[in-house]
């Protein structure tokens, strides 16, 4: 018995060994800028006016905050980790089936990924420009769309 156990021991570690993918870790030429320093404040201005802007730009990312903010609502948590309730359905937008993956492939490169900004603000705890501003590709409701 100890035997099989050995050998099927032995066969997982070789199965998982081949299974594994190895992908560098590196910085994309364009990437969105994640090094989050002091910029909360603004951003949480302005988190509403892009939100309004992008749920008419992206009718996914629309659709998605909906249903994500109900599900909250039904299950929700009377104590939160996160500061308001903008966070805590940015991050059940986040983790449903309808947008991570492109969420995923645009925090790559933001380019005209715009609905990038709003939700990984509020997924970054209101803190998704670096302290020397963020663009983000397109004008937005007020003209630039770059972030200081």
């Amino acid at each position: 018995m100890a035997l099989l156990a050995r050998i099927l021991a032995l066969l997982v570690v070789t199965v998982a060994t081949v299974a594994i993918k190895v992908v560098p870790l590196d910085m994309a030429m364009d990437s969105f800028d994640d090094q989050y320093r002091g910029c909360g404040p603004a951003m949480t201005k302005t988190l509403p006016a892009l939100y309004k802007f992008e749920f008419q730009k992206n009718p996914l990312f629309a659709k998605t905050w909906v249903k994500a903010e109900a599900e909250w609502r039904k299950r929700g948590s009377h104590v939160s980790p996160l500061a308001s309730l903008g966070q805590a359905v940015a991050v059940m937008t986040y983790t449903m089936k309808y947008l991570y993956k492109e969420f995923n492939a645009a925090v790559h490169v933001a380019g005209e990924d715009v609905y990038l900004c709003p939700l990984h603000g509020a997924v970054g705890k209101g803190k998704a420009c670096s302290s020397g501003g963020m663009s983000v590709g397109r004008p937005g409701p007020g003209g630039a769309r770059d972030i200081e």
